[in-house]
């Protein structure tokens, strides 16, 4: 199931960032900032982002599967095997207690990002919901949507 979960990763991201970059990008040139569409593409954009630098930040320790010939001489295994169970974030893969082949820039890029793409998921609801009650109260009043009465 690991493998199988490895070979859909990159098909997911890429069309996370397809259809999330295609709606952003119809949603920019129709000037529609309050469409659904827009803020979905925003958050799959976003949530996309996330999952590669998280996925980044997983395999950052893997230069060659094995830790001390990738850390170096600032290898210290006893230090790295105290923290051999720690939680999966924020992400690690220590080599010391100065050294961590995890960059500094991926679990601030994790959070922020999926709290982007929550919020605009977010946003896109609200504003999905706005659109059908406008649509439904204005088809209960005899008018088409997006069409005003004289």
């Amino acid at each position: 199931m690991f493998i199988l979960a490895l070979i859909a990763f990159p098909f997911a991201l890429l069309a996370g960032f397809g259809h999330g970059g295609r709606l952003v990008l119809r949603g920019i040139r129709a000037g529609a900032w309050s469409a659904p569409g827009l803020w979905g593409g925003i958050g799959l954009l976003a949530g996309s982002g996330a999952a590669l630098a998280f996925a980044y930040g997983m395999f950052a320790g893997f230069g060659g599967l094995d830790r001390s010939e990738t850390c170096g001489a600032s290898y210290d295994s006893k230090f790295a095997g105290e923290h051999d169970g720690d939680p999966l974030f924020p992400l690690h893969s220590w080599c010391g207690a100065t050294h961590d082949l995890v960059p500094s820039w991926v679990n601030p890029s994790v959070i922020s990002l999926t709290a982007l793409s929550v919020v605009s998921l977010g946003v896109a609801a609200v504003t999905g919901v706005a659109r059908i009650t406008r649509t439904w109260a204005a088809r209960r009043a005899g008018h088409s949507p997006g069409v005003h009465a004289p």
